[in-house]
């Protein structure tokens, strides 16, 4: 019998495929490091096994077979019958006993988790659907009810209105010489129906049970998918720009759960610019590094329909800065653009015009701004703790002391500040000025080009070296590494 590959006399065959296939000694290794996804079971021609105990200790039934001496083994002995000797080529003896393989068992658990995930989503969704039926039901029999009702309250105040008319009419013209007496007494006594014209009216207006309608609305939101026992609520996104791949990602804080959006054609985004949420949920993405240098371009974003438009440029070019909307205002801080800036700016949307800003006391890049009433905190380059006050556009310095480093993160949590860097994360205690240390992290470029995200306690992030987002907790301190954003 011939070699499948080099037509030479074959001394093996191989059943990982339907049909057997047949080798030299030659070509047998590459064969099987060429296919390592399939299951070799590889027997020398013209050779069977027959004794059934172990060949080393001869107590155990042989459980694998090793072509080296041509010996069946038991699985204790064959550690020690590896070292004894040079090389080998073990593969398992194949029973009806043991014709399912540790591979297959494996396959076949997680086939069966997943099978019974799917049931149970399954039959979660079944119930979903039949609350939805029952909610539509009772919708439209509430509305057809509040319906009913204002049609018998307007026939009601209809007559009501008839019948104050209709005494209107009847009243007698005053007599000339006594007008302006009658015209004061028929007036006092014409007002009064009036306004219970009026308020007839106005009870007319706001017959529609309106509480009854949102209520069953709002039943159309408790959907719960397995493992997940509480209603659907309403989830803040953060959303992150791969510039280069043209795509948008959008994430729900809560679930964590993903919504991919590729970029219009006319839509061209610079590397390394920064974005925050502006006015109606929009995005605004401003600054970054273009092939021709770096940018001052700020565009707005829908990021349901993805649908731009260009907003007036920034009055200088930065990349790296910090960004915030705050009351109607967009906010840009510092950046690089060949070196670390201090300058800042903000574009008004009232006015649509941008207006420099007092400079940072230092220059600083990549790093996030934290906003609490009217005053936005951010560090970073430097153990300062600056404070931009809103109202009158001014910098003072907190008292706090931070330890230095570049990209880092700030965010707000409840009343306190929570810094992550370097290898660190801190509390910063606003009331107190205390800096607290609450965990150790893995050293890091602890910044993206977003502001966190903070919901239930779970601070929400990116990091700028590796570009995966990650999830910290703030009531376990326990810092997760979810999934890759960029490209």
């Amino acid at each position: 019998m011939d070699c499948s590959s080099c037509s030479s006399k074959a001394q093996y065959e191989c059943s990982c495929l339907p049909n057997t296939l047949y080798f030299c000694s030659s070509c047998l290794s590459p064969h099987i490091t060429s296919s390592l996804y399939l299951q070799h079971n590889v027997q020398e021609i013209g050779f069977t096994y027959t004794n059934p105990l172990c060949y080393e200790c001869k107590a155990k039934f042989c459980e694998v077979i090793c072509l080296c001496k041509r010996i069946g083994i038991c699985k204790s002995c064959l550690p020690g019958h590896i070292t004894m000797s040079g090389s080998h080529f073990i593969d398992y003896i194949r029973t009806e006993r043991q014709s399912r393989d540790t591979f297959d068992m494996e396959k076949k658990s997680v086939t069966d988790t997943v099978k019974q995930e799917v049931y149970e989503n399954i039959k979660h969704l079944e119930d979903f659907k039949e609350r939805v039926n029952k909610t539509k039901l009772f919708l439209i029999e509430a509305i057809q009810k509040s319906a009913d009702d204002l049609i018998v309250s307007t026939e009601n105040n209809k007559k009501k209105m008839e019948m104050a008319l209709e005494n209107i009419n009847k009243a007698k013209t005053p007599r000339e010489d006594l007008w302006p007496y009658n015209f004061k007494k028929r007036q006092s006594c014409m007002t009064p129906s009036r306004r219970n014209v009026n308020k007839e009216i106005k009870l007319c207006e706001t017959e529609l049970n309106a509480d009854a309608i949102l209520r069953s609305i709002a039943n159309l939101g408790k959907v719960t998918l397995y493992g997940d026992i509480n209603p659907v609520t309403q989830e803040e996104n953060i959303y992150y720009f791969r510039a280069k791949a043209r795509e948008m990602i959008s994430i729900e804080v809560g679930s964590l759960y993903v919504v991919r959006k590729i970029f219009p054609k006319s839509l061209v985004l610079a590397e390394a610019g920064s974005w925050c949420e502006g006015p109606g949920k929009s995005l605004i993405y401003c600054g970054g590094c273009k092939s021709t240098g770096f940018t001052n371009e700020v565009v707005q974003i829908d990021p349901i329909s993805m649908n731009f438009r260009l907003l007036p440029p920034m009055k200088s070019p930065r990349a790296l800065a910090a960004v915030v909307f705050y009351n109607n205002t967009f906010y840009a801080f510092g950046g690089y653009s060949g070196t670390n800036i201090n300058t800042c700016e903000k574009f008004s949307f009232s006015t649509g015009k941008w207006e420099d800003l007092p400079n940072m006391p230092v220059a600083r890049s990549a790093f996030t701004i934290a906003v609490i009433d009217d005053l936005l905190y951010m560090t970073g380059d430097c153990t300062r703790l600056d404070i931009f006050n809103t109202k009158d556009d001014s910098f003072e310095c907190a008292k706090v002391i931070v330890q230095q480093a570049s990209y880092s993160s700030l965010t707000k949590t409840k009343d306190r500040l929570l810094l992550i860097q370097n290898e660190s994360v801190f509390e910063i205690d606003l009331a107190s000025d205390d800096v607290k240390k609450v965990a150790s992290i893995p050293q890091g470029k602890w910044w993206s080009c977003f502001p966190p995200q903070t919901q239930n306690g779970v601070v929400v992030f990116g990091r700028y070296d590796d570009g995966f987002l990650y999830t910290f907790d703030m009531n376990t301190y326990v810092l997760s590494k979810k999934f890759k954003l960029i490209a």
